[in-house]
């Protein structure tokens, strides 16, 4: 797999999640994260649909970078 992607994460989603963090709609944002992407994903894992997995959390972090690291 991609392990760059993963890599990316890790090193953005601190900065991703001090920005959400400081909005007041803080809890609105990661239930929506959940509902959008994150649910999903364990959906598909417990399917076993691991292609489907990796390009909607692929998806997710490519979609928070662009939000939340301006």
């Amino acid at each position: 797999r991609d392990e760059g992607i993963i890599l990316d994460y890790y090193k953005i989603a601190p900065v991703i999640c001090d920005k959400i963090n400081q909005d007041p709609n803080h809890e609105l944002i990661y239930n929506l994260i959940w509902e959008n992407y994150l649910s999903k994903c364990l959906l598909f894992i417990e399917n076993g649909k691991l292609e489907e997995t990796f390009k909607l959390y692929k998806q997710m972090v490519e979609d928070l970078k662009i939000k939340y690291n301006e």
